[in-house]
């Protein structure tokens, strides 16, 4: 599941702007298939996106809340994503020794993974294409296929 089987797939690369309104966000996710994001607020744009899409997050090293996952799947979008590395020495060092979970009970420990940077690996795009397959292509087309369960790859 390396390649996607052909169609015709457009890439967006959307970047912040305080300057674009909400009626563009809309116009330009409006016909996506997948919204691929760093954890955050911007998720909140699954409510531009259609029925049956993904939303995909990467979430920090070390960090995972399922904040948007219940709303997505409600929403009708499939949610899903994985976990980055570590994207710094020091982050690697503080936070290797403790369980996703146990930083998560540390409101300490919480906030400094939060603040982190993100990386999509390999493992992510695979794991991205992999749902990719699964959602669009393993059952028919994406009009007959409904995937209800948040799955994210923590490792």
């Amino acid at each position: 599941t390396d390649r996607l089987p052909s169609k015709d797939w457009e890439i967006k690369i959307i970047y912040h702007s305080s300057q674009r309104s909400p009626c563009q966000l809309a116009h330009s996710l409006h016909d996506a298939d997948v919204l691929l994001t760093p954890h955050g607020f911007q998720s909140m744009l699954l409510l531009f996106l259609p029925i049956s899409s993904i939303l995909f997050e990467v979430f920090p090293y070390k960090y995972f809340k399922r904040g948007y996952g219940p709303f997505s799947n409600e929403y009708g979008v499939v949610h899903s994503g994985v976990m980055s590395p570590a994207t710094t020495w020091h982050t690697q060092i503080l936070l290797s020794q403790i369980s996703t979970a146990s930083c998560m009970d540390s409101k300490m420990c919480r906030g400094y993974a939060r603040n982190s940077d993100v990386r999509l690996t390999e493992h992510g795009v695979k794991r991205l294409l992999e749902l990719i397959h699964q959602i669009y292509y393993s059952q028919g087309s994406l009009e007959t296929t409904s995937v209800t369960n948040s799955n994210i790859s923590l490792s």
